[in-house]
């Protein structure tokens, strides 16, 4: 196996359970959602999944602060690159460059820690529904 394949491999795996998380994320909420406790003149939300839905929420945003992240670097890296070739070479689109490692390690650590969140947030249900 080449070291390309394997770091493809490693993107779409990482790609795919960001999708996944996100969407246990939205199922939460609705879960949430359902046990919210409705009056004619108010809608409350029970303290254990207050912080439950804390949880996710805060998932959610690292997830967008991620791509935000990522995202802003490559267009910065992109423009870098195609200014300092465009002085060199003909077609600065089809140039071949090393890009910098060390963004995709950075951006591990918010990946982690959105996985991490979520779960947190449904151990938080758990609790609520007395399933653990």
């Amino acid at each position: 196996m080449k070291l390309k394949e394997i770091r493809d491999d490693y993107e779409e795996l990482t790609g795919k359970v960001s999708e996944l998380n996100r969407k246990c994320i939205y199922a939460g909420i609705a879960v949430i959602w359902l046990f919210r406790i409705s009056t004619p003149t108010d809608t409350t939300i029970p303290e254990q999944l207050r912080e439950a839905l804390f949880y996710l929420v805060m998932s959610l945003g690292i997830d967008v602060f991620q791509y935000i992240l990522l995202g802003g670097f490559w267009y910065l890296y992109y423009q870098c690159k195609k200014n300092h070739l465009a002085t060199e070479v003909d077609n600065v689109e089809d140039e071949d460059v090393n890009e910098p490692e060390f963004v995709n390690n950075l951006t591990m650590l918010p990946w982690f820690g959105k996985i991490v969140l979520t779960i947190m947030g449904y151990i938080q249900i758990a609790y609520f529904l007395h399933l653990i």
